[in-house]
């Protein structure tokens, strides 16, 4: 699963004062806050690989689900994508 760091007093932390890995590592890149409708997705599939080459930023879920449904379509046709 989902790598989670113990941030108590990190702004992107939640309630539990955890933040999960992959979001971290990308704020940290980017130099600013993710917004709540950001979507970090892990381009290998595997969700604890969280090194920065691994991980694609989708403004919001809507554009990760069509690249997900392009991912299907060009697997199905022979083609791949990262």
């Amino acid at each position: 699963g989902y790598v989670h760091l113990y941030a108590p007093n990190y702004a992107g932390a939640d309630s539990t004062v955890y933040v999960l890995e992959h979001r971290f590592v990308m704020e940290q890149a980017l130099g600013r806050c993710l917004s709540n409708a950001e979507v970090v997705h892990h381009i290998n599939g595997v969700r604890d690989d969280n090194r920065l080459e691994n991980l694609k930023l989708f403004p919001h879920e809507s554009e990760h689900q069509i690249f997900h449904s392009n991912n299907t379509r060009n697997r199905i046709n022979g083609r791949f994508a990262s």
